[in-house]
């Protein structure tokens, strides 16, 4: 009985280790997610602001991030919670993918040839 003992303080030892690891490298990776963001946030804001130029609700998109999930919301406005995936079109969330693809690739140079073609409705206005 006193072996069990042994080797079962000894696994409780080695999950309490393992937890303390595992919630070391959680936070480590969370706080690097959040400093990425960050870091890209204001060639972000510049992209969308210059692409959008003047859509209804202002110049530019922001990038907020939440402490609690590590996630990355794109509000319109940054005193509201207000999601932008509820006040643009298609087409302007096309523009804030693009922004958000043009904006890692200059932060964090990923890519030197990163080239585009975009056309957006050519015939709209030929009637």
């Amino acid at each position: 009985m006193n072996v069990y003992n042994d080797r079962k303080s000894k696994l409780s030892n080695i999950i309490t280790n393992i937890e303390s690891i595992r919630d070391t490298y959680k936070v480590t990776i969370g706080n690097h997610k959040r400093e990425m963001a960050n870091n890209i946030k204001l060639p972000f804001y510049l992209y969308t602001a210059k692409i959008l130029q003047n859509y209804q609700q202002g110049f530019g998109v922001f990038l907020s991030t939440n402490e609690s999930n590590d996630s990355i919301r794109f509000l319109t406005d940054p005193t509201t919670d207000h999601d932008a995936m509820h006040h643009l079109s298609s087409g302007q969330l096309a523009v804030i993918s693009l922004a958000f693809t043009l904006a890692i690739n200059k932060t964090y140079n990923i890519s030197n040839d990163l080239k585009f073609l975009v056309i957006d409705d050519p015939i709209q206005d030929m009637d």
